[in-house]
């Protein structure tokens, strides 16, 4: 792949991107203000010392892996599509025998398309794997740990709020307004869309392109701008490896764009892509 092609690669990954991620921030947006409605229920049908009795109840670990879970999902199989539906013409010329590029309905769809005609073997046959996948990614000992630690920094939010409320003598009106600002945070909840759309994407294009059946090797494609990491700069000009392999960045062993082996430092608000290219013996053995 040259400079070119991962130039104009990248570029549609960041249009396609954009749409997910928009996606993925009004699930946050909304189960967290769900969560803030159910604080602020129970604020006002008690006392300040009712609420802070109550704060591990109401803001679970369930709570916040239902957000991951609905974004690794309807993200995940799209990316999976997406780069199945890429591979698919170096696939047939290999002889690969493939499905059709039918949309599975049963997966929402972030832009407008024309409905197509739906064949007797459609993406849908794929798509169980790959929500599989996305199961499994929801289910990991990573996501669990990413997960308890949301779940604390919002409880944490959650007990400033009602510190500062005590100290400063703040009415109920008051602590109400503090607690939805702190939860149902717009920035908050940009970055834990970005970041995990990001995870979902990368995972997804990985499920996608192993169905291809060909041999394939991946290259890291980062955004060449000033807003990106030095470490994920330096990737740019990185030979591809092994799709089984892993990179180096900063340090890190990562298998694709927020790994998270890479730990935060490489994984939030990350840009970056993979793509997957055919090698030159196409047929997976």
């Amino acid at each position: 792949m040259t400079l070119a092609q991962a130039t104009t690669y990248h570029r549609q990954y960041l249009r396609w991107h954009v749409q997910q991620e928009r996606f993925a921030v009004r699930v946050v947006m909304a189960r967290f203000r769900q969560l803030a409605g159910s604080l602020i229920h129970t604020l006002n049908a008690g006392t300040p010392a009712t609420l802070a009795g109550m704060i591990d109840v109401i803001v679970s670990t369930q709570a916040h892996n239902s957000i991951l879970s609905t974004i690794y999902t309807a993200v995940g199989v799209n990316a999976a599509q997406r780069e199945y539906e890429r591979l698919l013409p170096q696939a047939k010329s290999a002889g690969v025998p493939m499905l059709t590029k039918d949309k599975d309905p049963s997966i929402p769809s972030l832009t407008p398309q024309s409905p197509k005609p739906s064949g007797n073997l459609t993406i849908a046959f794929y798509s169980q794997q790959w929500r599989s996948k996305m199961a499994e990614l929801a289910r990991s000992s990573e996501t669990a740990a990413r997960i308890t630690k949301m779940t604390e920094k919002t409880r944490d939010l959650i007990r400033n709020v009602l510190a500062d409320a005590g100290a400063n003598g703040w009415s109920i009106a008051k602590i109400a307004k503090g607690i939805r600002n702190v939860v149902a945070d717009k920035a908050r909840a940009l970055l834990i869309a970005r970041t995990e759309t990001t995870l979902a994407a990368s995972a997804g294009h990985e499920a996608g392109a192993m169905t291809t059946l060909l041999r394939l090797e991946k290259k890291w494609i980062a955004t060449a701008d000033t807003r990106t990491r030095d470490a994920h700069l330096a990737m740019l000009n990185a030979k591809p490896v092994p799709r089984d392999g892993v990179f180096m960045v900063g340090g890190r062993q990562m298998k694709f764009p927020g790994d998270p082996n890479g730990g935060p430092e490489n994984c939030c608000n990350c840009r970056c892509t993979l793509a997957y290219i055919p090698a030159r013996n196409y047929l997976d053995n």
